[in-house]
């Protein structure tokens, strides 16, 4: 209940209680629902951040590498050698492919062939 203040008849204020309005009650469960949907908002939100954030760091665990690689000295050095070191590394097919400038399926056949 909220209290309002109100006067009687010889002009001193008197404290009644009375109900809210009703368009107060109404404002109140529409900001109810609009917080509720912002919270699920946020959580969409932060999850998707941390997705991002985790290819973020996908990614310069690639570009680290292939600079390393590239600047580790022979331009010609064996692709065969490059594949399966990126994948003692713990690289899949696809991040292989991408740092080396090979299609997957070279990388596949490389790997099968090493055994």
């Amino acid at each position: 209940m909220v209290k309002f203040f109100s006067r009687d008849k010889q002009d001193e204020p008197a404290i009644t209680e009375k109900k809210p309005p009703p368009c107060l009650t109404e404002f109140e469960k529409t900001a109810n629902v609009i917080f509720e949907r912002l919270r699920k908002q946020i959580e969409v939100l932060e999850a998707i951040e941390a997705s991002v954030d985790k290819k973020l760091d996908t990614f310069e665990r690639l570009v680290n590498t292939a600079n390393a690689l590239n600047s580790g000295g022979e331009r010609g050095v064996d692709r065969r050698r490059e594949v399966i070191a990126l994948t003692e590394r713990g690289f899949d097919t696809n991040e292989i492919a991408d740092v080396l400038g090979l299609n997957g399926g070279e990388v596949e056949l490389i790997l099968n062939l090493h055994g």
